[in-house]
């Protein structure tokens, strides 16, 4: 019998993984992989850190801060590819090969070209969740399931860096390899992450 599933009357939420992170500065800086050069890149998300819903959660934005010693910018991505699925890998179990990070979910979210802009005007706290990404398919990701596994293809990189705000909290965990972004193995694996801005709708069954 197939499951019906709904959206819930409640506006949309947001959260920041790693949660104690939100609204903190961090001294780490994300400046390579994944926007600034070709490059394959994946970062597990503990599910513990999103809010438990009987239907799981539909996530239809994704979004980064710049690092803190980022300027305003503008940079378009003429080539980028967004994956999202839930994987039955633990944060430390991260496999250097990305093919075996993938969950069977797997979903393509966004594709194409993409223009980030920041405008950073306050230096005192943490920047504003300006680099966004508006998903062109909205992902269900129920956390009893599994962590939530974000896999980024930049195909072409922007050229010019800029910095995203990062973290080695142990609630996330990153795998990359620069300048191949089709690559399947051997992928480097790293403490921390990108600190991310999830935008939810809690599904009701």
């Amino acid at each position: 019998m197939n499951r019906l599933f709904s959206r819930s009357s409640a506006p949309a939420q947001t959260i920041v993984v790693p949660n104690n992170f939100a609204n903190t500065e961090t001294e780490y800086m994300l400046g390579t992989a994944p926007f600034n050069n070709p490059s394959r890149y994946q970062q597990i998300f503990d599910a513990n850190q999103f809010p438990a819903s009987p239907g799981g959660i539909l996530i239809s934005k994704i979004a980064f801060r710049p690092g803190f010693a980022q300027e305003s910018f503008r940079r378009k991505i003429t080539s980028i590819q967004f994956n999202l699925s839930t994987t039955k890998q633990s944060l430390n179990g991260l496999d250097a090969a990305f093919s075996r990070n993938i969950g069977g979910n797997e979903a393509v979210v966004y594709r194409g070209s993409i223009t980030f802009r920041a405008s950073v005007t306050n230096r005192k706290g943490a920047f504003n969740y300006d680099i966004l990404v508006t998903l062109e398919k909205p992902f269900l990701y129920n956390p009893a399931d599994g962590n939530l596994l974000l896999d980024i293809r930049d195909f072409t990189g922007d050229g010019i860096a800029f910095f995203v705000a990062s973290t080695v909290d142990a609630t996330t965990r990153l795998v990359y390899a620069d300048t191949n972004p089709t690559l399947a193995q051997a992928g480097r694996v790293q403490p921390g992450g990108m600190i991310t801005q999830f935008t939810y709708t809690p599904v009701t069954k």
